[in-house]
């Protein structure tokens, strides 16, 4: 009895999670509904984990998250302009160099010069 039960849950994970996947594809044109989707069921099957799986996934999501955080800096340049891009230095106005906040290595000259 208990195989029977069993095998008709391992069908019905298996079928919901091709709907899942196809709903995600059409959520897919609302990207925070989809992340949002996504975390959800990730963070129920983190709650069937034992310890010590528990804190193996949560290490590998952690360094997979990190990884995905790099390549977006650098796809887009955030890992050399931390706060943004930078405006060149004749269009900051008549802000004085004192009131601007330091970011990335320390104040870098945009001219070049010392």
């Amino acid at each position: 009895m208990e195989f029977r039960e069993l095998t008709k849950s391992t069908i019905s994970f298996s079928w919901g999670m091709s709907l899942f996947g196809f709903s995600q594809l059409i959520n897919s044109l609302q990207p925070r509904k989809a992340a949002g989707s996504f975390d959800t069921v990730t963070r129920a099957t983190e709650r069937e984990l034992g310890s010590a799986l528990k804190a193996t996934f949560r290490v590998g999501d952690n360094l997979q998250r990190g990884f995905v955080d790099l390549m977006f800096n650098i796809l887009t340049l955030q890992i050399f302009f931390p706060s943004g891009p930078q405006r060149a230095a004749g269009s900051q106005g008549a802000k004085s160099p004192s009131s601007q906040q330091p970011t990335g290595w320390g104040p870098v000259d945009p001219a070049g010069s010392d």
